[in-house]
C-alpha cells in the first residue's frame, strides 16, 4: 500500500500529534523518524510516484520547495535509513537526504524541526519553517 500524501501546512501539527500519542500511550521507547530529502534536479512526478510507491500506507509524505518529508511511524533510525537508501538508490543518487527522529534528535516539535531545517538552510538558502 502507498504512502498517504497530507498538504504541507499539516506537517508540523501531525508531528505533535505523533508526540502527544507517544506521551500519552508509550514508554520512552517508542520512536518515529522523519526522512527528508531536496531532489534539485529530478522529474517532481517520478519522485512523488516512488516515494508513495514505497512507503508504508502508515506513513506520510508531504511536500515543499523540492524538499519531500516522511514521517515514519515506529520507525527508527536504523530502519529509516534503510528506507532512505533503497530511496536514494532508486533515484540514482541524485537526492540530498537526512534523518531525524523523536526523541533522539529532540523531544518537541519545535527541536525536530529547527534539526530540519539546518538542512534545508544549505540545500534551499532559505528556512522554510517558522520557529
Amino acid at each position: 500500500m502507498p504512502g498517504v500524501k497530507f498538504i504541507f501546512d499539516d506537517f508540523k501539527n501531525l508531528i505533535n500529534h505523533h508526540i502527544g500519542i507517544i506521551e500519552r500511550y508509550s514508554n520512552d521507547s517508542q520512536k518515529f523518524s522523519i526522512v527528508f530529502m531536496y531532489a534539485k534536479n529530478l522529474d517532481s512526478d517520478m519522485v512523488r510516484d516512488s516515494l508513495e510507491f514505497v512507503l508504508r500506507e502508515s506513513d506520510a509524505i508531504f511536500y515543499m520547495h523540492e524538499c519531500y518529508f516522511m514521517l515514519m511511524p515506529y520507525t527508527d533510525k536504523k530502519g529509516a535509513q534503510i528506507v532512505q537508501k533503497g530511496h536514494q538508490d532508486f533515484l540514482g543518487g541524485e537526492v540530498d537526504s537526512d534523518i531525524v527522529t523523536f526523541p533522539d534528535d529532540g523531544r518537541t516539535v519545535e527541536e525536530l524541526l529547527e534539526r530540519i531545517d539546518e538542512h534545508i538552510q544549505v540545500w534551499l538558502e532559505m528556512a522554510i519553517f517558522e520557529l
